[in-house]
């Protein structure tokens, strides 16, 4: 992990996320942030929406617990993830 870079992500979860427990009783907890960049248009003076980005990351035991507990929709979470394993989907999950 040493030398790595990181990516870290501002948005919002879009579900609750899913816990589960593998056979050896850990926990994996597996949620999809969606982040949407608002940009300044001069032409109309005022702020709009561009294209969403939904980033599916996966936590394991500990964080897992941390990540099940307290989240909403409506919180703001901050994912960091190594630059070279982040998978970013077009579309909202299904």
């Amino acid at each position: 992990m040493r030398n790595e870079m990181l990516l870290t992500m501002i948005g919002n979860p879009v579900d609750a996320p899913e816990l589960r427990f593998r056979p050896t009783g850990v926990p994996v907890a597996r949620f999809t942030v969606a982040s949407t960049p608002r940009a300044f248009d001069r032409e109309t003076n005022s702020r709009r929406d561009g294209e969403p980005t939904f980033l599916d990351r996966t936590a394991w035991r500990q964080l897992a617990d941390n990540v099940d507990d307290p989240w909403t929709t409506a919180s703001t979470v901050r994912p960091a993830t190594p630059a070279d394993d982040a998978r970013a989907v077009d579309k909202a999950p299904v």
